[in-house]
């Protein structure tokens, strides 16, 4: 498995050499994408474990094509953001001390990309807002991505 990883970064990273900025940027959003939907799937501790090693890869690929200039401050600001909200999301929170916080946090994203309020309401339909919510924010990422290279 830790192979696997190591391997697939060292891919991804051999291919941000080869590529431009734009196509870097949408390798990203094809990896959160994949991850999106492993998020929507069953819930086991392994599959948490396999995500958040995942959303780690994504940010220091992330870095790394923000510092050699291929992608720039703007997406990598939402980039981030996305990633920090499904980290959360997957959080080890057994006793559930960061509720509020994961509440507030999805709620505010919920708004600034839909321009709508959000409750709680029942976990499962606040869960499938944030994917769909997901899903349309890397969307309008990649709108931007191709309107900006």
């Amino acid at each position: 498995m830790i192979r696997k990883s190591v391997m697939i970064g060292c891919i991804f990273l051999f291919f941000m050499n080869l590529i431009g900025s734009e196509k870097i940027g949408h390798i990203l959003l094809d990896r959160m994408a994949v991850t999106l939907n492993e998020m929507n799937e069953s819930d086991t501790p392994e599959k948490r474990e396999k995500i958040q090693k995942s959303l780690n890869e994504m940010m220091r690929d992330a870095r790394e094509a923000k510092d050699k200039g291929q992608i720039d401050a703007t997406f990598i600001e939402r980039y981030r953001r996305l990633l920090s909200l499904q980290k959360l999301i997957f959080a080890d929170d057994p006793e559930g001390i960061f509720i509020s916080l994961i509440e507030k946090e999805i709620t505010e994203f919920l708004k600034d990309v839909k321009g709508e309020n959000f409750s709680s309401g029942k976990r499962g339909d606040f869960f499938k807002d944030f994917i769909e919510t997901m899903a349309e924010e890397i969307s309008r990422l990649r709108d931007y991505l191709n309107k900006n290279n």
